[in-house]
């Protein structure tokens, strides 16, 4: 009898061990852990704005660029950089920047024939800043032209047509 009664004693235990690993299972499964994931950011650097090397002049409307007074667009610009970069002036056919940076003018020819546009465009630069050919020839103004609008003068960096070399 002895032997019946530890047979059922031990079919007991181990019925009762198997029943409280069945009902505890998850404690012993692994379950994903759950955490929000982290939202993505840009980092965009930061890159201080250039002081304008633009005096004011007594004349409301007029400034002082590398000594020369030329009307005060840098105002009123079609659009700036964080950096102060200017467009002052755009249509389908060229563009006219003020780079902060360096105090000088970028035409950018962007459409064809060349020659014919860039004259328009260096007429368009005297009047925006109402100043003679004279005055524009002390300003640091670079001409230059996309390769998709005039693959033959692309690449290169044009004067001002009538300022000597």
């Amino acid at each position: 009898m002895n032997k019946l009664l530890l047979g059922v004693f031990t079919f007991t235990v181990v019925m009762m061990v198997l029943f409280f690993v069945a009902s505890n299972r998850s404690m012993f499964q692994k379950s994903p852990i759950v955490q929000n994931a982290p939202t993505p950011t840009q980092v965009v650097p930061t890159i201080p704005p250039v002081a304008l090397a633009i005096t004011k002049t007594s004349k409301p409307d007029k400034v002082i660029i590398s000594n020369v007074e030329v009307k005060n667009v840098f105002d009123t610009p079609v659009s700036k950089t964080e950096t102060n970069d200017m467009v002052l002036f755009e249509n389908s056919k060229y563009q006219i920047v003020y780079i902060a940076v360096s105090n000088s003018f970028i035409i950018s020819i962007t459409a064809s024939p060349f020659e014919s546009i860039k004259k328009e465009a260096e007429s368009r630069f005297l009047n925006l800043l109402d100043v003679n050919k004279e005055g524009a020839c002390k300003l640091d103004v670079s001409i230059t032209t996309p390769r998709f609008a005039n693959p033959d003068n692309a690449g290169i960096v044009y004067p001002l047509s009538f300022c000597g070399s």
